[in-house]
């Protein structure tokens, strides 16, 4: 879990349009081995299982520092898990994410978070 303090700051930032330091606080909080250690605490979750092996991939897209293809995979995966879990079947996506999705996902061969440039 992200601590308030780092999601206050990674907020602010890009609220006044940094994305870039918003961008180099989320990666600092999330090292590898943060999110490596979070995966295998997930591991006994038995909704997370089945979606074990694709953010596995995905771990490995993060490391190499190819955030442009691992982002959106992370966020459908969350949106899948939080889909079958909540008593709705309500996932992230069936609410407004307009700020979400413009600060997580990049144009195609974008390495950078946020960066809307072609």
């Amino acid at each position: 879990m992200m601590s308030f303090e780092v999601a206050k700051e990674t907020v602010l930032k890009a609220e006044s349009g940094n994305f870039q330091d918003a961008q180099e606080v989320l990666l600092r909080y999330y090292d590898v081995e943060t999110v490596r250690f979070q995966l295998k605490r997930s591991s006994p979750i038995k909704a997370f299982l089945p979606r074990m092996d694709l953010a596995l991939k995905e771990l490995i897209n993060y490391e190499e520092k190819r955030y442009h293809a691992c982002f959106p995979v992370i966020l459908a995966l969350t949106d899948s898990l939080v889909n079958e879990l909540h008593e709705d079947h309500k996932g992230i996506s069936a609410e407004s994410i307009k700020q979400v999705m413009g600060f997580y996902c990049c144009p195609s061969g974008s390495r950078e978070v946020g960066n809307n440039s072609t």
